[in-house]
Order: C-alpha cells, then structure tokens, then sequence
C-alpha cells in the first residue's frame, strides 16, 4: 500500500503542509470558543469555559485512545507476535514496515470516517436550513 508514502519527498516539502495544519486547527479555536462563551452568562463563563475544555481535551483523549487501541490491535494482526506489535506501537525497533502500513491504513479510515461525518453534518445543516425558511414561507403566507 503506497498511497501516503512520503518517504521519497524531502522534509522541507512536508513542512508547508504540517504548518498549514496546525495553523488549520489551531486557529479557529479560539474563535470557536469566544462564540460558544458568548452564548452564556458573564457570570457563568467561567465555569462554561471549564465544560468546553473538558469536553474538548475529553473528547481528543477518548480519540488519541481509539486509535491507539486499533493501532496495536492492527498491528498484533500484522505481525503475530503480541509483544513485537506493542513495542513497535510504543516507538520500539523490530517492525517498521507492518507498523508503516498499519499507520497508513488507519490515515485512510480516519480520512474516509472524517469526510463521511463532513458530509453528514452538512447534510444535517442543509435540512435544518429547509426546515427554516419553510417555517419563514408559512409565516408570510398566513400574514
């Protein structure tokens, strides 16, 4: 499985694409979370502000948790050998190659999980923007 191999490319072409998405993901954070906050009382925005943080850092635990467990549960598939696979997953040497193709094709799930939610949000949001200016024509034609 080549698809996601950069080994033949040098680092200085993979740093643009790493900056552009750190900046990707860091960047509207915080105006994702000024929005959230002022939704809520003044008085309140502290403890809002503590919710939104465990939420976030809960949630990307609970990730960073899955895909550690698909990786070495992969990777025990990949190459038999339980105590091989779990210290390739920790950083050990011994098995680069199943690691590398183990880590590819979990990129690739990731991506198709990722871009099916995409869709799917943007499907829910074009229905509910439906359902709003159906509600918006009702109102006019009853006024």
């Amino acid at each position: 499985m080549k698809i996601l191999d950069f080994s033949p490319l040098p680092l200085a072409v993979l740093i643009v694409p790493m900056l552009l998405l750190g900046f990707g993901w860091g960047l509207p954070v915080g105006l994702i979370d000024g929005e959230a906050l002022a939704a809520v009382r003044p008085a309140a925005a502290g403890a809002a502000a503590g919710v939104l943080n465990f939420a976030r850092l809960g949630s990307e635990t609970l990730a960073v948790a899955g895909f550690t467990a698909a990786l070495s549960s992969l990777l025990v598939g990949a190459t038999g050998d339980t105590a091989l696979a779990y210290s390739a997953a920790a950083g050990g040497p011994g098995a680069a190659a199943p690691y590398a193709d183990t880590f590819r094709l979990l990129m690739v799930i990731l991506a198709v999980v990722t871009t099916a939610i995409s869709v799917w949000v943007m499907l829910l949001q074009r229905a509910q923007h439906r359902a709003a200016s159906r509600i918006d024509e009702l109102a006019v034609e009853q006024a």
